[in-house]
């Protein structure tokens, strides 16, 4: 993921720490409400089909309980998330709808 782009990357750290805590789209949605965020929202973020605003990533940053600066790591891996969580999942599928 080295040389992908920060919203690529964002897109696959919101899934990645999504998941990780066990989290569903319609979930983080509800908890960016004051974002007017839904599951659809989520799922356009996560396919790369929408941009976030930079007040909607301070707030991505309390409701999945992470830092700017993870959220934007390129070099977080599911190995590297799992030593802080080490219930992550096995895989981040990408082709999951709510997963």
């Amino acid at each position: 993921m080295a040389n992908d782009s920060p919203s690529r990357i964002l897109a696959y750290n919101v899934r990645l720490w999504r998941r990780m805590l066990d989290f569903t789209q319609e979930d983080l949605g509800d908890l960016m409400a004051e974002f007017e965020w839904t599951r659809q929202t989520v799922t356009e973020i996560e396919r790369l089909k929408r941009r976030v605003y930079v007040d909607e990533l301070v707030g991505l940053t309390i409701a999945l309980e992470t830092s700017i600066d993870a959220l934007l790591t390129p070099a977080l891996t599911l190995e590297v998330a799992r030593t802080l969580n080490p219930e992550a999942p096995e895989t981040v599928d990408e082709t999951s709808g709510a997963g």
